[in-house]
């Protein structure tokens, strides 16, 4: 099942998995090779996260209100990342 709706946060999703990624092996001193995975993992729960509880529920709406949905989950994620990453 697609929504049709490209989604403007798949950036935002893979920034935010590739600095927790970071801070685990910065954190943890990992090889940064052993946390790719764990970092791809994160990044494939986040985006079914939003899928299914940000457009799942925008099923039947407009197009353009499902696309103006992902861009502003977008935005929120980039400020919540500055904020936490001190970006």
């Amino acid at each position: 099942r697609a929504s049709r709706v490209l989604n403007f946060a798949h950036a935002e999703i893979f920034m935010v998995s590739g600095y927790l990624g970071f801070t685990i092996i910065v954190g943890l001193g990992l090889y940064p090779f052993a946390i790719l995975p764990v970092a791809l993992i994160l990044g494939l729960l986040a985006g079914i996260l939003l899928y299914y509880l940000i457009m799942g529920p925008m099923a039947g709406h407009p197009l353009h209100a499902a696309v103006l949905v992902t861009i502003g989950f977008a935005i929120i994620i980039r400020g919540i990342s500055v904020i936490a990453f001190k970006g």
